[in-house]
């Protein structure tokens, strides 16, 4: 179980978001919804171990994460606005180097099947279109075998075949007792949406 308690950030001077708390058991699919600017991106950061709280505190397994983050961190992926894949590779190099980083080459296979990335697998990723090249990043989550996915704006330029290829992966995941939290502009259903 994930817990936020009372989390508050301030960014150069400017308060973000207060008091902001939630829980997520295992076969949650959380949406985290509000306006640009709204502290969407740094709540997810947070999350994530990257950026601490103001104030406010996170436990996963009824441990808080910043005590000590390496545990947390090899159970969670986080996908933000940068795909982190490197232009100068191919899709499938770039997809073995997060596996080795995971040591989860046996999970390759599969996950290029499940995002059915086989006709871009050999071609540069600087050389892919947005919606492309969102869908190739999304191959960390399943490569990654974490039990808890945040994603910043997952559907972010995917097409229809994409957005619902990657809203299954996520109910998959949630019926393996996975932890999935993303963040958005408006309801997506069969998600609890949680106003930011």
């Amino acid at each position: 179980m994930l817990e936020c308690k009372n989390l508050s950030c301030t960014r150069n001077d400017k308060t973000l978001f207060t008091d902001f708390s939630f829980t997520a058991k295992p076969k949650s699919k959380i949406s985290i919804i509000g306006p640009n600017g709204s502290g969407k991106t740094s709540l997810m950061r947070i999350l994530s171990g990257l950026l601490p709280p103001t104030s406010g505190n996170i436990t996963y397994c009824d441990n808080d994460i910043y005590d000590n983050l390496q545990p947390y961190k090899s159970s969670m992926v986080y996908i933000g606005h940068k795909n982190a894949f490197n232009n100068n590779l191919t899709v499938i190099e770039n997809i073995k180097f997060w596996a080795e980083i995971r040591n989860t080459h046996e999970l390759i296979l599969a996950t290029i099947h499940c995002l059915q990335l086989q006709p871009i697998l050999n071609i540069k990723y600087a050389a892919l279109s947005a919606g492309w090249k969102r869908r190739a990043a999304l191959s960390r989550l399943l490569v990654s075998n974490a039990t808890i996915w945040l994603i910043d704006e997952p559907f972010c330029n995917l097409d229809i075949t994409a957005y619902h290829l990657v809203l299954n992966i996520i109910s998959i995941r949630a019926e393996q007792n996975g932890i999935t939290i993303i963040t958005g502009h408006s309801t997506i259903e069969g998600f609890s949406s949680i106003n930011l």
